[in-house]
C-alpha cells in the first residue's frame, strides 16, 4: 500500500521563541511507555557489536555482548527501567 506524501506550507511551531527541546505540538507515542516529544528527552543508546557473524552458532556470543553493553549503560543509572523493559534480543534474532 502506497502512502501519500504530505506537503506542508507552514511550520508546526511558528516562532523560534516557542521552540522547547523535547516538546512537540504532536507527540509520538512509541509504545512501552515511550513518547517522543512529550516533554522528556531520551538519550540515544548505540549498541554496536564488534565485527562478527550473527547466526545460530554465534547467538550466545551476540547475546553476551548486548548484555555487557546494557549492564555498562545501566551502571550509570540512566533510563535503566526503560531499557530493561524495552530491550529484547528476541526482536533482533535472525
Amino acid at each position: 500500500m502506497e502512502r501519500a506524501i504530505r506537503k506542508y506550507s507552514t511550520l508546526a511551531i511558528q516562532s523560534q521563541d516557542r521552540l522547547l527541546y523535547g516538546v512537540s505540538p504532536h507527540p509520538l507515542e512509541c509504545g512501552l511507555g515511550l513518547t517522543i516529544g512529550g516533554g522528556l528527552v531520551y538519550p540515544e543508546v548505540n549498541f554496536t557489536l564488534p565485527t562478527m557473524s550473527m547466526d545460530d552458532g554465534t547467538w550466545g556470543e551476540v547475546v553476551a555482548h548486548y548484555e555487557q553493553m546494557a549492564s555498562r549503560f545501566c551502571a550509570g543509572r540512566l533510563l535503566c527501567g526503560r531499557l530493561e523493559s524495552c530491550w529484547s534480543l528476541n526482536f533482533f534474532r535472525p
